[in-house]
């Protein structure tokens, strides 16, 4: 997976996000786990987290994300996708799975 020339450069500081967010988006060495309320940005930050991984050359397949709903899941696979391809990155659906722990 390689982010074409054309690619837009991926710039943490530019997001809309406060600190501990951006904190969690930056952490690429091992798991993590973001707990919050309804509302507090957790989705923005996960599909943040997963772009970035993914401009450092992880591959998609080798991204674990997990949530407690199958709405919630859904909306990740989508908002992932949305954001990947504002990007103009290309990566593959192929291995991408997000689903629910139980």
């Amino acid at each position: 997976m390689q982010a074409p020339s054309s690619a837009i450069p991926y710039d943490i500081d530019k997001l809309d996000l406060d600190a501990e967010k951006k904190e969690a988006i930056r952490i690429t060495e091992g798991p993590l786990l973001i707990i919050a309320g309804p509302g507090a940005g957790k989705t923005k930050t996960l599909v943040e987290r997963v772009v970035h991984l993914v401009t450092k050359g992880v591959p998609p397949e080798n991204i674990f994300v997990a949530t407690f709903t199958e709405k919630a899941a859904a909306e990740l696979v989508t908002r992932i996708s949305n954001r990947l391809l504002e990007l103009n990155l290309k990566a593959s659906n192929r291995g991408r799975v997000i689903n629910t722990v139980t």
